[in-house]
């Protein structure tokens, strides 16, 4: 199982037909039904009903997609706090200062 994977759960589940997820993310239908398998595999959880229409959650199918779309929801509360607050500064800082001002005040400022 792997979140790719789980996204694509919450995909289909908005939009039942595979070729309208297929031409939202540019994969093949059949690629998406074969990753769909592996999950049900991987879970051992029938999640979908197939059907002439598009595919549509099964009862468990339905209580997975609710903690996916939990843990989406999470990680994009994440991600905005990363956006929010921004990367932390890292590097090196060079400071070009007159010998005696820094012999005065940085260098004793920095031990």
């Amino acid at each position: 199982m792997n979140w790719d994977d789980l996204r694509l759960l919450l995909d289909v589940s908005r939009h039942p037909r595979l070729a309208d997820v297929s031409k939202r993310t540019g994969q093949d239908p059949t690629t998406i039904s074969r990753r769909l398998r592996r999950l049900e595999t991987d879970l051992g959880l029938e999640l979908f009903e197939r059907t002439p229409k598009g595919h549509v959650l099964t009862p468990v199918g339905q209580s997975v997609a609710d903690k996916v779309e939990s843990l989406e929801h999470t990680a994009s509360e994440i991600a905005a706090l990363s956006d929010r607050d921004g990367p932390l500064a890292a590097g090196r800082v060079r400071l070009g200062v007159t010998e005696g001002l820094g012999s005065l005040l940085i260098a004793p400022a920095m031990s």
